[in-house]
Order: C-alpha cells, then structure tokens, then sequence
C-alpha cells in the first residue's frame, strides 16, 4: 500500500473485465483499505465501529492511513549510527 500498490493485494479473478470493473475495483481498495485502518497499530488512529461501516458502504470517505510509528530499536540504530559517522 505504502508503494501505491494497492492493486496487487486485490484478487483479480473477482474483478469482472466489463464496465463495472472500475467500480468494483473501487470498492475492493474501500474495503481493503478500511481493513488496515481498522487493524492500524495505533488504537487511537482506528475508526469507531460506526465510522468504519459508514467507510465500507461510502457514506464517508476512508482517511489516509497514518504512518506506523518507529521502534525503539530504529531510534537506538538511527543514534548509533549518527555517532559512527561523527567517528
């Protein structure tokens, strides 16, 4: 998702190869999309079981998805790292 890949999680043989693919691809990315943000790391950037329903049947628009905060360990690699190259 984060590469703007998204089509290539979705199941193409679902999709239908007429007039309505593009819709149907649509909402798969709605859903797909909804399912991340639901399962997001960060409790507090999860929509309320309402909001997400009203997310799946398009009543209102999915919000980008915030980035994942970084781990300790990528802090203590980022520090160790700065003051190797300072050697």
């Amino acid at each position: 998702m984060k590469t703007g890949k998204i089509s290539e999680a979705l199941d193409g043989s679902i999709l239908m190869e007429d007039e309505k693919s593009s819709n149907s691809r649509n909402i798969m990315e709605r859903f797909l999309l909804v399912g991340i943000l639901c399962s997001h790391v960060i409790a507090d950037s999860r929509p309320t079981i309402l909001d997400g329903l009203k997310m799946l049947e398009g009543d209102i628009d999915v919000p980008s998805i915030p980035d994942r905060p970084m781990t300790l360990e990528h802090h203590i690699n980022m520090f160790t790292n700065a003051n190797s190259a300072e050697l």
